[in-house]
């Protein structure tokens, strides 16, 4: 699915993650947590006091400054710069009166691998990076947590199909904390293709820094369309078009097959997914492949809201859901209904509500 919720999840990952972390050898007055190519950070310094936050590229010069205060306990929050992100090689400066430190963003990634469930990256030599990843089946998201330690090279790597096999769109969160304290965070979606049906529209979630090409091709094998998906810092929500060489939309069809070079199990079939809405009973329904997980958003424009369901297709390749406990549909609401493949890939319709 497309992450619509994507700053809730990554604030309740990280709580989760600081929880977690081993504790610091050293606590200087001043610590950062910082997650890699976020454009804020947050950390710690001397009580109840004001202080500047300043990004200085990696010779020092001065990108950005912003200012925080700190409450009762040490704690700030939010000092955010226009400029770019927090890249490897930036450094970020804080000054609290006649306390300052310097912390240099290091080298931090994570992978994750859904056709072999394993995770891996980089960081500091000889590190303990702390691992927390969601697997997310429509029904219902289960966390799992593990560690894994750098080699004196910075790499790492972590089999974990004995506590999880992942899904596209899964969402991995990788952490450390040094011996001044710092937190540093790096997250990931596991690769995924959403496919909407009744246009030519396609979606993406992607590992950072990665690209995937793909076809849509007929139950044959013939080529209708090609697609295309480039990740820069960020890998989630990609928006893309199934088209021809010559640029020409083409939507993808029911029996249609999505090809794709995600890495051994980026290829499937499209299912079945129509979505009829009945307003006056706030009844959805239609059909999608049988046994598999279905959710279903509805999302109201003015005032903005977003209420979702999720369920199993019956065998028989239907649904049914009265979402009036959940939701009033009135005209003009977007209703999406969903179905995640067993890899975890997408197909979905949308409808307008009448």
């Amino acid at each position: 699915m497309r992450p619509r919720l994507i700053l809730a999840m990554a604030i309740a990952m990280l709580v989760g993650l600081l929880s977690a972390a081993p504790a610091a050898a050293v606590v200087s007055p001043i610590t950062f947590f910082a997650s890699m190519y976020s454009q804020c950070l947050n950390g710690t310094g001397p009580a109840s006091m004001s202080g500047t936050i300043s990004l200085l590229d990696a010779g020092g010069g001065l990108l950005q400054k912003t200012t925080v205060t700190s409450d009762g306990t040490g704690a700030w929050s939010s000092a955010c710069f226009v400029w770019g992100g927090l890249q490897p090689g930036l450094r970020v400066k804080a000054v609290f009166g006649a306390t300052q430190r310097t912390l240099t963003i290091p080298t931090f990634t994570v992978r994750a691998d859904r056709a072999s469930d394993v995770l891996s990256g980089v960081a500091p030599a000889s590190t303990t990076v702390t691992l927390q990843w969601t697997t997310n089946s429509f029904i219902s998201a289960v966390s799992h947590l593990t560690t894994a330690t750098s080699s004196a090279s910075g790499s790492w790597s972590k089999d974990v199909t004995s506590l999880a096999e992942f899904r596209g769109g899964d969402y991995v969160t990788a952490s450390f904390v040094d011996s001044s304290g710092d937190t540093i965070v790096a997250y990931e979606y596991v690769p995924q293709v959403v496919v909407v049906l009744g246009s030519s529209a396609a979606h993406a979630n992607l590992l950072s820094g990665t690209a995937i090409n793909g076809t849509l091709e007929t139950s044959g094998g013939a080529i209708r369309a090609r697609l295309h998906f480039a990740a820069g810092s960020y890998g989630y929500n990609l928006d893309g078009q199934f088209a021809t060489l010559t640029g020409v939309p083409v939507m993808p069809a029911v029996g249609n097959v999505v090809r794709t070079d995600i890495p051994t199990d980026g290829t499937f079939t499209v299912g079945n997914v129509t979505a009829k809405v009945t307003t006056a009973s706030d009844l959805v329904s239609g059909a999608c492949p049988a046994g598999r997980y279905y959710r279903i958003e509805v999302v109201h424009a003015s005032p903005y809201s977003i209420k979702w369901v999720t369920g199993t297709c019956a065998s028989n390749g239907t649904y049914g859901r009265d979402l009036t406990s959940t939701v009033d549909i009135v005209a003009g609401d977007r209703v999406t209904v969903m179905s995640r493949t067993i890899a975890g890939d997408v197909i979905e319709r949308i409808a307008i509500a009448g």
